[in-house]
């Protein structure tokens, strides 16, 4: 098994199943990758044109088996019961993402010498996902979440660099909640593993921003579309500062159809 055959076909027929939905309308379904996820979900919503736009929440700049050894020198930082033994733990993962990482694998490596008991052809797939890459180029919406307890996905290794590569990028929006754990559920203090034990909720004001983002793009989109007739096979971008680039169409129009602070690229 690779990270293709984990999550791209069944996401891509996903998303196909949405839009010959007879309520959904084709253009306005979006990606959105959580964790893991969000390494593919750039390059599944840069496969697809029709794909509206893609969000990222708690999205991992590094291979997650880096991320994992992070995640057990956190957990050794907590000075529990289980840091007894997690230094031996720690010195394995090291070890096993150090090959994942080399030229020396191949589909030969036994998958017990690599992370998580990962096959080869998992760790040779995964190298083809560049996310923070794959989203730098691309033109749709962008929503980047992250949770600020977060110590799977922290905000130091993986949300900064999210943040350095795609800050100032008109089609981006970033949304940092300092109180949310990996789950994007609040709390307080150090989150730990025993706080997943405990229902919960996703924030409510996560929900609300997304919804909002995803709105305010559904508005603009059918906007445009009432004024671009035959432009829509174009890529169109919308600018903050409300100029129109590559639009063969009345400007002036366009720009008075766009929400206050249009960030949207439309294909």
């Amino acid at each position: 098994m690779t990270l293709t055959d984990e999550y791209v076909e069944h996401t891509v027929d996903a998303i196909s199943q949405c839009q010959n939905h007879p309520s959904i309308l084709p253009n306005r379904v979006f990606v959105l990758g959580h964790s893991l996820g969000a390494v593919v979900a750039p390059i599944i919503a840069a496969m697809d044109a029709s794909v509206a736009g893609c969000v990222i929440m708690a999205g991992p700049a590094e291979p997650i088996y880096r991320c994992l050894i992070r995640q057990l020198r956190y957990m050794q930082s907590l000075d529990g019961p289980e840091a007894l033994y997690l230094s031996k733990q720690i010195g394995e993962a090291q070890v096993q993402a150090d090959l994942a990482d080399s030229d020396h694998l191949t589909l030969s490596t036994p998958a017990k010498q690599l992370p998580f008991g990962m096959g080869p052809s998992y760790w040779l797939d995964y190298r083809k996902f560049n996310p923070i890459g794959t989203a730098s180029s691309m033109k749709k919406p962008i929503l980047i979440m992250q949770g600020g307890r977060d110590y799977q996905v922290t905000v130091q290794d993986d949300y900064q660099q999210w943040h350095t590569a795609l800050h100032g990028k008109h089609n981006v929006q970033f949304h940092l909640y300092e109180q949310l754990n990996h789950l994007f559920i609040a709390g307080k203090g150090p989150s730990t593993p025993l706080e997943y034990r405990v229902p919960g909720n996703i924030d409510e004001q996560v929900i609300i921003d997304l919804a909002k983002w995803a709105w305010d793009i559904c508005q603009v989109v059918k906007r445009i579309e009432q004024v671009a007739g035959s432009h829509l096979e174009e890529l169109y971008m919308l600018y903050e500062s409300k100029t129109v680039v590559d639009i063969d169409t009345d400007e002036e129009t366009v720009i008075s159809l766009a929400p206050e602070k249009a960030s949207l690229y439309v294909f």
